[in-house]
């Protein structure tokens, strides 16, 4: 058999390198590492966020609080059954609001562990806001005999809502 006789290359991949099958495998193997360590990042990263506390619990309208989470303020006698909060935060950083503060129509209340403490807007004689930019941030309500209801914040959780939101209730 001469040269003219036997099968040619197509004309296509005349002096391309035969590596079609492998480049593709490799790209197939690059993406498949890629999404798996991706997958094994989203899972330590889930299991590291519920590791740690709640993270910032917001300055939220009483509408939007869990009816579970009034329960403190309920055996503290600050809340009946059927009232509302305007405005509600949780503390504790357990979500299950035995340290809170929360305001309604005519008071600023507070519960901490048990035990419950409401100053009417008319008797509050001071308003603070301490600590404003810093990690810790609280709003001290001075009422008529001097006792001083702290609400406490960290940064970013809304204490300067709470301070204006007092502020304007007492005008």
């Amino acid at each position: 058999m001469t040269d003219s006789e036997l099968p040619q290359p197509h004309p296509m991949y005349k002096g391309v390198p035969g590596c079609g099958l492998a480049a593709y495998s490799m790209v197939l193997l690059s993406g498949f590492i890629v999404g798996f360590g991706g997958m094994i990042f989203s899972t330590l990263a889930l299991m590291q966020a519920g590791d740690s506390d709640n993270g910032p619990s917001m300055l939220v309208p009483g509408t939007q609080v869990s009816v579970w989470r009034l329960q403190p303020m309920w055996d503290a006698k600050l809340l009946s059954v059927h009232e509302v909060p305007l405005a509600w935060h949780d503390e504790s950083r357990t979500g299950r609001g035995d340290q809170a503060c929360a305001l309604t129509s005519s008071h600023v209340l507070r519960v901490d562990k048990g035990t419950g403490w409401a100053i009417s807007y008319s008797e509050i004689q001071d308003l603070r806001l301490e600590g404003e930019g810093t990690s810790q941030e609280t709003v001290e309500i001075e009422g008529a005999d001097g006792f001083v209801l702290p609400c406490h914040f960290r940064r970013g959780e809304g204490a300067g809502q709470l301070f204006r939101m007092i502020d304007s209730e007492r005008s």
